[in-house]
């Protein structure tokens, strides 16, 4: 990752933050220019004065605690991405703020400086290419919701979930901020592997939210937004075709046996 990062890294406890930029100084990809603040409110003056690509956040400081201090961040700098920072015993409020939007959350004492890397890759890549789908949103929203089969966005890269339409929602059960934790390969019973690897159209067996299973056509094409590429993806429901046609053999076989 070539480009600098301003990375702001908001923890009140001096011994998680030497840790932690211990760690950010063992990268040799990774340039930051590193920021601190030790509470919600030298955050927000940083956010508010400064250009910040991502924040690591740590949950728990002295004026805010728990899920008001992600909205704290989140409601008013949303073009900013979050890295979560937890104690174990915080885990599920962790896992609130990436349905509610942050780009992923770390265990304290239980990452190192190899994971914490990974992670600001990933987090700022996705913003980047939310922010991209976002500004796009206007001129594709119409035609990609209004689509009457499941639509998905995937990042070539990591193949991971970027945006789905409603008919993907209503086929599947999930919300949209549950979709987005999910790899593309999460959808179907065998893992598919690399999409951009993958040959434009096959067919496998998907599996909904309630675990109820369907047979669909898989059609990718790789598509262009703001001069990044994406994997389009559209499944179309062949259950039923698929039975009749079985049905209609049996009965021929049936048949020609008799």
């Amino acid at each position: 990752m070539s480009q600098k990062i301003n990375l702001l890294l908001v923890d009140d406890n001096p011994a998680d933050l030497f840790l932690i930029k211990d760690y950010l100084n063992e990268s040799d990809i990774l340039d930051l220019n590193i920021v601190e603040a030790n509470s919600i409110s030298e955050a927000r003056e940083v956010l508010s004065t400064q250009v910040i690509d991502l924040v690591l956040l740590d949950m728990f400081l002295p004026d805010s605690s728990g899920m008001d201090t992600y909205y704290s961040i989140h409601n008013d700098f949303p073009k900013t991405g979050i890295i979560v920072l937890s104690g174990l015993s915080d885990k599920n409020i962790a896992l609130n703020t990436v349905q509610a939007g942050a780009q992923d959350f770390l265990l304290k004492g239980d990452f190192d400086s190899r994971l914490l890397e990974k992670s600001i890759i990933y987090s700022v890549e996705r913003k980047k290419n939310l922010q991209l789908l976002a500004d796009s949103e206007n001129k594709y929203r119409g035609l990609f919701e209004a689509t009457p089969l499941p639509l998905f966005i995937v990042s070539i890269e990591t193949n991971k979930i970027l945006k789905v339409n409603a008919e993907a929602r209503r086929v599947f059960g999930y919300e949209e901020d549950e979709f987005i934790l999910k790899e593309l390969s999460d959808l179907f019973l065998k893992n598919i592997g690399d999409i951009k690897n993958k040959e434009e159209q096959f067919r496998k067996i998907a599996v909904k939210k309630d675990q109820s299973e369907m047979i669909v056509d898989v059609t990718l094409k790789r598509i262009v937004l703001q001069d990044d590429s994406y994997i389009l993806v559209q499944l179309k429901d062949i259950t039923e075709q698929v039975h009749f046609e079985r049905n209609r053999l049996d009965v021929i076989n049936s048949i020609q046996d008799n």
